[in-house]
């Protein structure tokens, strides 16, 4: 197994599937993980999306719950703005929220006309809008999808929409998402390009810092900062795997990492034990990005 050998085996220890002697007491799982944990020691957060997955964590980790379940819905649902009386009469329907959004302003609607298809609303999803670049294709070699996050402060949703419709006609992206409803708007990853090339995304997401510079930022958890204090971020999602049984939803980048910290503190109970199980994954718990050992497929080149 070469390099992934030694995460393999920790993984399969902090899992409980195998064992370790120590000195004549037979250990496993958060009981071994002082033992086996070599890794670096995980560093005081630095940027805006750091500090706000690690405070996922601690308020996950104090639910006082070991149903991986919720822990994982709760991380996933984390900094996500309360659904006001005056956000429901704001985006009180599909309609009122484009209009919002300004998604049939001239500029935008001429935009969106010239280079993408609209996916009907049961394509896409209750809560998304959601649009098929009829340029892009798919490279032979693309194993993965890179995913940029645009996360607007909600008072800055038409200003972000804008910034990413003229983005994206300008870029390689092959498809994007924005929430069509007061539940989707007020999530923090809210607005979803999607790229086959790591470098695109890159590009994209410098236009973006640019074109909403000074925008103040919701953020999102979990994924990886760009700029912005966290108004721009990235994450990869999984490939979907050739043996999954077809009724099984293909796990989104959040998904997998907030069931996987789930999982983790369902059995560790602390945060620390969640992120190093989450590093043997290949993903960096101080920046939320994946790195040369990821098992999920081709490493992003962070």
């Amino acid at each position: 197994m070469g390099e992934r050998a030694e995460p393999f085996i920790t993984q399969l220890i902090l899992d409980g599937i195998l064992q370790v002697d120590d000195g004549g007491t037979i250990l496993s799982g958060s009981e071994a993980f002082e033992l086996i944990s070599r890794g670096p020691a995980v560093c005081d957060p630095e940027s805006r999306l750091a500090v706000l997955s690690r405070n996922a964590l601690e308020y996950a980790a104090n639910l006082g719950t070991t149903a991986s379940t919720v822990l994982s819905t709760r991380l996933y649902m984390f900094n996500r703005v309360p659904v006001s009386e005056r956000w429901r009469r704001t985006l009180a329907d599909s309609g009122a929220a484009e209009a919002y959004l300004g998604a049939g302003d001239r500029d935008t609607a001429r935009t969106l006309n010239a280079g993408w298809r609209r996916l009907p609303a049961e394509g896409a999803g209750e809560v998304w809008m959601a649009w098929q670049s009829l340029r892009a294709t798919r490279p032979r070699n693309a194993a993965l999808t890179y995913k940029l996050y645009v996360s607007p402060a909600c008072g800055e949703l038409r200003a972000g929409f804008s910034a990413l419709v003229r983005t994206v006609a300008r870029s390689a992206a092959f498809h994007f998402k924005v929430g069509r409803n007061v539940y989707g708007l007020l999530r923090p990853d809210k607005m979803v390009a999607y790229f086959w090339d790591f470098a695109d995304l890159q590009s994209a997401g410098a236009v973006l810092l640019e074109k909403l510079e000074g925008c103040p930022a919701q953020g999102v958890p979990f994924t990886s900062e760009i700029g912005g204090e966290g108004l721009i971020s990235w994450g990869v999602d999984p490939p979907v795997a050739s043996q999954s049984v077809p009724w099984l939803e293909r796990e989104s980048w959040r998904s997998r990492i907030c069931n996987l910290l789930g999982t983790a503190l369902a059995v560790g109970k602390t945060p620390r034990f969640a992120m190093e199980r989450l590093r043997v994954e290949g993903i960096d718990p101080d920046t939320w990005a994946p790195n040369s050992l990821l098992t999920w497929g081709t490493s992003a080149g962070a």
